[in-house]
């Protein structure tokens, strides 16, 4: 009797420690919550880099191998400020895409490339392998529309920074400044409105849209696409327009299209990322974004 009570409670411990960490939400009284306008800030890198919260509350938007994306069901109501974040979580279980969830964790900077990555830009990212705390499920999936919610800058990419977006004393302004206005959508889903392309697929699978609601995005050439302009004197690029205004699908799994091609494009999941904004081109979370519908010649 005493062997078989050991057994079952040797077997009870293992299943313990392989269930899935995602129970129901406690109810009693909790700690105050961070919320993850709060975390991402009006800056590139997060003040609370390397810092724990606690109840970091999110509607799951995109689920992927090592993790998922989640936005905030109470933003803040602030452009400047990201309202998405992605979870890193390993092999630890995730939850489904609807499922309304608060998470434990550290707020993580990831840079992405390794070694050679010095030059990318970060991802702010929680690390997490705690219990989650299910809150709902089933929720509607949050997304900011380009073209109606939001309008890209279309000239300025960085004109503030004297030595680096991530500098302290670097200025961040996302309403004139294209590489803060994408930093201030980092892990958000994102629709584009009434989407062209204008440019090519190119070898990595990559098509670069702009949404023809706005109507000052770039100056166009006779086959669709969006010119680079020289602004300055002679030879000198650096006040130059680099059309910020631009959007990478990568990864599209459909066919390839030719710069007049033209459709209203909802970026969503697929099976290894999500539309998350991002500004690197190693980073994860726009690898293997898909299409709603198609792109039309």
């Amino acid at each position: 009797m005493h062997m078989q009570r050991g057994l079952w409670m040797t077997l009870a411990l293992a299943l313990g420690a392989i269930l899935p960490l995602i129970v129901p939400a406690p109810t009693g009284a909790i700690s105050p919550a961070t919320e993850i306008w709060e975390i991402q800030g009006v800056t590139h890198i997060s003040e609370l880099d390397g810092d724990d919260v606690f109840g970091v509350e999110g509607v799951v938007t995109a689920v992927r191998s090592n993790g998922f994306w989640m936005t905030d069901p109470t933003p803040d109501d602030d452009d400047a400020t990201s309202d998405g974040i992605f979870v890193f979580r390993g092999s630890t279980p995730k939850p489904a895409v609807g499922a309304h969830v608060a998470v434990d964790g550290e707020v993580d900077e990831f840079r992405s490339g390794g070694s050679g990555g010095f030059r990318n830009l970060t991802t702010t990212q929680l690390r997490s392998f705690t219990g989650l705390t299910l809150l709902g499920n089933a929720s509607p999936l949050p997304v900011t529309v380009i073209g109606i919610d939001r309008m890209p800058p279309t000239l300025v990419i960085d004109d503030d920074s004297t030595d680096s977006v991530e500098a302290a004393n670097a200025v961040y302004d996302p309403e004139s400044d294209g590489i803060d206005f994408w930093e201030s959508l980092e892990g958000m889903r994102l629709q584009v409105a009434d989407a062209v392309a204008v440019g090519a697929t190119n070898r990595f699978g990559e098509i670069a849209t702009v949404s023809q609601l706005q109507t000052n995005a770039g100056v166009r050439t006779p086959r669709g696409g969006v010119l680079v302009r020289k602004l300055g004197q002679a030879g000198d690029y650096r006040p130059g327009d680099f059309n910020p205004e631009r959007l990478i699908l990568d990864d599209v799994p459909t066919r390839r299209v030719s710069t007049s091609a033209t459709s209203s494009l909802t970026i969503r999941s697929a099976s290894s990322t999500t539309a998350s904004a991002t500004s690197s081109f190693s980073s994860p979370p726009p690898r293997g974004a898909s299409i709603t519908g198609s792109l039309a010649r």
